[in-house]
């Protein structure tokens, strides 16, 4: 599963960020490498500082306002965004990602990792987050300000990055659906939902299209009410 949000947040926000990131002193990557990725990690990062977490909440604002997002991952909560840095010669090799996470004593499942562009494609080269989906290595290599989100038991890693600068934001999520399976079905749901929602639109209520479109509804809301946790 790998989803795809173009402008989670503004270009010109994301350049910010990163100009914003360019004067604060990151720290060696590898300190926050989980077991399976000590000794594969080579980057820089700025994490939980104050500064970090100031610009981690611009960019969740967006996350938590964008509600397609939400209601297709079934979104319960995430961690704080890491932001990290990879220049030339720098690379983080294939690695899956722990499967709790903390953040000042909570514990969170870490159901969903996510990665959003801050840095225009067209400035660095290499650097494509690789996802490995049915043992088909996946390149993603993002416009500024765009989030792909995809499962964090998935193998992935970081090509090289030849020459430029490479930023990006990180985070974890957990769904309100533990199980992969679950969450594949009611994703499936939601996406029929929108489509229905505009055919019904404008419709009766005794209309094909708006009782096809209540009857999934109640569906889905009576699957959330099933799984969630």
């Amino acid at each position: 599963m790998i989803l795809t949000f173009p402008n989670l947040i503004p270009p010109e926000l994301a350049a910010e960020l990163v100009r914003r990131l360019e004067k604060e002193e990151l720290i060696d990557g590898r300190s926050t490498a989980g077991a399976t990725g000590q000794g594969k990690k080579r980057n820089k990062q700025l994490v939980d500082t104050p500064a970090a977490l100031a610009m981690s909440e611009e960019i969740s604002k967006h996350l938590r306002s964008n509600r397609a997002l939400v209601d297709l991952v079934a979104l319960k909560s995430s961690l704080p965004f890491m932001f990290n840095c990879h220049e030339a010669g720098m690379e983080y090799r294939p690695h899956t990602d722990n499967a709790i996470m903390y953040f000042k004593g909570n514990e969170l499942r870490t159901d969903l990792s996510a990665t959003v562009f801050l840095s225009p494609p067209e400035s660095y080269k290499g650097g494509e987050l690789v996802i490995d989906i049915d043992e088909r290595p996946t390149p993603v290599k993002l416009p500024a300000g765009s989030i792909v989100i995809y499962q964090a038991d998935t193998l992935h890693g970081v090509n090289v990055v030849t020459e430029g600068v490479r930023w990006c934001a990180v985070t974890w999520m957990q769904s309100r659906i533990r199980s992969p399976y679950n969450r594949t079905v009611y994703r499936r749901l939601v996406v029929a939902q929108q489509a229905l929602s505009a055919l019904a639109a404008g419709k009766p209520e005794s209309s094909a299209e708006s009782v096809a479109y209540e009857n999934l509804l109640r569906a889905k809301d009576e699957l959330l009410r099933m799984w969630a946790e």
